[in-house]
This record gives structure tokens, C-alpha cells and sequence, in this order.
């Protein structure tokens, strides 16, 4: 979070920077972790965006009709395996996704070359929410929008969201944050 905080700008420099720093502090104990990251810098004036993201955390834009528009690309085997076979479904990949799941984007020769920038402008009355994968996953794009146009506020959006979530027999982690315009 120092590091962060210390930045002055997001570009694709900023997840070499911040995974040379995690990996020096933290690979005694975690060597071999995947990474997975997704950040946004906003002018408040313009609503202009910058968009920085690697592994399966996602950059949605909502709009006021809630519905939901994915900014970022995953980066991971199951994503790329997806792109192959275009008529396929996750679930077609769910026996062999398990087995190489831990190996995602745990080599940095691996992800060195997937990290997602884009910068875009957000419309009055949207929102731009940045999740782990513990959103996504939890929760179908078809729940997600009903979520949206069912409740009239942000907090109340969430909190079903994290209660949906949490009520499922295995979940990850889930870490939400949104910024409405």
C-alpha cells in the first residue's frame, strides 16, 4: 500500500513495480503465487479513467439501466482457453481448469506480456467497479444486473452481493470497490 501511495500515475510500469516490491517481501512465504490485480485512476473532472489490470480481477463499467459491461480481459488458462474454442462454456473446462489453476500467472515470464491498460470516460450517472475474481465467480452476470436493477443504492447492492456470495458452500475472496459518476 506504501508503494501505492507513492505513485504518481498508473501505466503498465505500475505491476512490475508492485510485484518486484510484494515478491521481495513476501516470496519466502508465498513463492509461486499467482498475480492478480485491477486499479483505476480517475480525473474527477474530465471522468476520464486509466485502467490497469492482470489476472482474473475485473474493471466493469454499470450503467444507469445497471446493466454491466466487462473493461478487462482475464488473463489466466481458463480465458485463453475460452478464446480457442469460442463455442465452448467454463464448465466445459472445469475437470482439466482444476488441476492447472495454481499455475495461472505464477511465472512472471507468463503475465509480463497480459497486462490490460485501456483509458476510457465514464458517462454522468455510471459507475466503474474494480472485483476479485470472488465477484465474478459467486455471481452470474444475469444475478449481478438483477442485483443492479432491483436495489436503488450501492451499499444495499453489495451487501447482497457479499451475502450471496458468503452463503455459497465454496467461495473466494471477494473484494468490491465502485465509484459512481
Amino acid at each position: 500500500m506504501q508503494l501505492l501511495s507513492q505513485m504518481e500515475s498508473l501505466s503498465r510500469q505500475t505491476i512490475y513495480e508492485l510485484r518486484s516490491c510484494l515478491s521481495a517481501e513476501l516470496a519466502e512465504d508465498y513463492f509461486g503465487s499467482a498475480t492478480t490485480f485491477v486499479a483505476a485512476e480517475i480525473d474527477q473532472i474530465t471522468r476520464k479513467t486509466k485502467i490497469l489490470s492482470v489476472g482474473d480481477s475485473r474493471a466493469y463499467l454499470i450503467d444507469t439501466q445497471g446493466k454491466w459491461q466487462q473493461i478487462t480481459q482475464d488473463h489466466s488458462i481458463l480465458s485463453e482457453l475460452l478464446a480457442d474454442f469460442p463455442d465452448k462454456q467454463e464448465e466445459d473446462f472445469a475437470t482439466i481448469y482444476g488441476g492447472v489453476s495454481s499455475c495461472l500467472v505464477a511465472d512472471y515470464s507468463e503475465f509480463q506480456d497480459k497486462i490490460f491498460y485501456q483509458e476510457i470516460e465514464i458517462q454522468k450517472g455510471g459507475s466503474l467497479l474494480l472485483c476479485s475474481d470472488g465477484l465474478t465467480d459467486g455471481l452470474s452476470a444475469e444475478v449481478r444486473e438483477k442485483i443492479w436493477k432491483q436495489y436503488d443504492n450501492d451499499k444495499s447492492r453489495l451487501t447482497v452481493c457479499r451475502k450471496l456470495v458468503a452463503k455459497q458452500k465454496f467461495y473466494d475472496d471477494l473484494s468490491v470497490i465502485i465509484c459512481t459518476f
